[in-house]
């Protein structure tokens, strides 16, 4: 019994001693909530002067943890609804919600801390619809094309995986692959012998013999392969959520783990894979869904005002 209390007491002063390491939360300050208008595939950029207090920052949308960049005292980062935010693809309506709230979130002194930092209005986007003929095996898949295509997905999604979210890989502005003119843009309806409805999701530039083909910005290769839909393709990690595609290419130029500068030639343009014609199918991946990348390279290098931290008034001090 004797035993029994004392070692009662032992763990009761163990408490004691651990309550008192606890150090309570200071004062905190606020940001002035900024409220924004957002469409489905199209990307926000967010920038944010950082509290002098605090570690392990990061951003949420909704429930997404956001990719994100800090240098010095700023954080930036960016977010997009994805494209079938409103509805799926077989056209049925989604119960999404209409506004999405940003938190900064943060530990101080061991405890979790959120500021909230906008709102976005989530308000659908017209995109054009196109009607398109290809060969009848890349739209009625055979079995084996159909376990080829799943075994990519599984691929792919492997290689995202090990991409980096908390750092950029790069201080240069994005830019277009190829200096050639646009054929196909992001978000078009795609119906494919006039059966099987799909989305573009990226950019279609002309390339009607092998063009060599540039890295959009620096970075690492995370995958080089030959895939059913896509054809020979590149994808590039630029760090904090973004990764760059190169589809449909002729020859490679890199490979994967190699690291590549903006502007480098990383493959030659071709027609391998699904499509109708030569040409580079070039996407922007963005915290994990694909984007309009004209619209990200417009949105990325615009010079935004980093949101102020109000620091919160001391008692007995103006």
């Amino acid at each position: 019994m004797r035993q029994h209390t004392k070692l009662l007491l032992f763990f009761f002063i163990l408490f004691i001693y651990s309550c008192a390491g606890i150090k309570p939360l200071p004062k905190l300050g606020t940001y002035e909530v900024e409220q924004r208008v957002a469409y489905p595939g199209k990307v926000n950029k967010i920038v944010l002067q950082l509290p002098s207090i605090g570690e392990k920052f990061r951003v949420l949308c909704g429930e997404e943890t956001l990719g994100h960049n800090v240098k010095g005292n700023t954080l930036e980062t960016v977010w997009a609804p994805q494209y079938w935010y409103f509805e799926t693809k077989d056209g049925e309506e989604t119960n999404a919600p209409t506004s999405v709230h940003c938190y900064l979130k943060s530990e101080v002194y061991g405890q979790e801390v959120q500021y909230h930092i906008a709102t976005f209005e989530v308000k659908p986007f017209e995109y054009k619809k196109s009607y398109i003929k290809v060969s009848k095996k890349h739209v009625d898949l055979a079995p084996e094309d159909v376990k080829r295509w799943q075994e990519e997905v599984k691929l792919q999604k492997e290689a995202y995986a090990t991409a980096e979210l908390e750092k950029s890989l790069t201080d240069k502005e994005f830019i277009k692959p190829l200096n050639s003119k646009i054929t196909a843009y992001y978000g078009n309806r795609r119906v494919f012998n006039d059966k099987k409805n799909s989305w573009h999701s990226g950019t279609d530039m002309r390339a009607r013999r092998p063009t060599p083909v540039k890295a959009s910005n620096d970075g690492k290769v995370i995958l080089v392969k030959d895939l059913f839909f896509n054809g020979n393709a590149v994808f590039i990690d630029h760090g904090a959520g973004v990764i760059t595609m190169y589809c449909h290419l002729s020859k490679f130029k890199v490979k994967q783990g190699e690291t590549v500068k903006r502007g480098q030639v990383i493959a030659l343009s071709g027609n391998t894979g699904r499509s109708s014609a030569p040409h580079l199918h070039w996407g922007v991946r963005v915290q994990g869904k694909w984007i309009d990348g004209l619209q990200f390279i417009k949105e990325k290098g615009r010079e935004q005002k980093a949101q102020k931290y109000v620091t919160p008034k001391v008692e007995g001090k103006n």
